[in-house]
């Protein structure tokens, strides 16, 4: 939320949320940011395009056990130490949409986003409102925005495409019949 809120200041943003129907009572209503937020359903037809319309994905977890950045020096090692929950109940199907379709990335650092943006040239996982500000900030930039996306897109046909693990699963059957 701060990090949307202060990144409006330097440019006009508009955040765009999809959701499976747009009931009254599915709308987000807690921690809303103070910036212009539209609601689209999400329709398997319009999907692409409506995509391909924005500039930045962004896939937060949200959770009521959040990844932290706190100073208690009572908990852990170091005051720089950071908690994580490793059993998430997410995954990086998120991640992967906005990779195929050659849109830059911010995520939040969980374990399964980390195999996609574990190359800093693929997007951003971050974690607190610094990293998710200047996530944002350096993406302001259209040809850094445009060189994310094309590093992740190119990572995402040599390891993720699924046309090429069918196609591996396909040789596979062949060799095995």
């Amino acid at each position: 939320k701060q990090a949307l809120e202060r990144i409006s200041k330097k440019k006009p943003i508009k955040l765009l949320i999809f959701k499976s129907s747009i009931a009254d009572n599915n709308l987000w209503k807690k921690g809303i940011p103070n910036i212009k937020i539209e609601y689209k359903t999400w329709n398997i037809k319009t999907i692409c395009n409506d995509l391909l319309n924005i500039d930045i994905g962004i896939v937060p977890y949200i959770n009521e056990i959040k990844n932290k950045l706190d100073h208690k020096p009572n908990i852990g090692k170091y005051s720089t130490d950071y908690f994580i929950r490793f059993k998430q109940k997410a995954n990086s199907g998120r991640c992967l949409v906005f990779h195929q379709l050659k849109i830059p990335v911010i995520a939040d650092i969980i374990p399964q986003n980390m195999y996609l943006l574990s190359n800093p040239n693929n997007g951003y996982a971050v974690c607190g409102e610094e990293s998710w500000y200047k996530a944002f900030e350096e993406l302001l930039c259209e040809k850094r925005r445009h060189f994310i996306a094309e590093n992740a897109f190119k990572e995402f046909q040599e390891k993720y495409d699924p046309l090429k693990w069918v196609q591996i699963f396909l040789n596979e059957l062949d060799k095995n019949l």
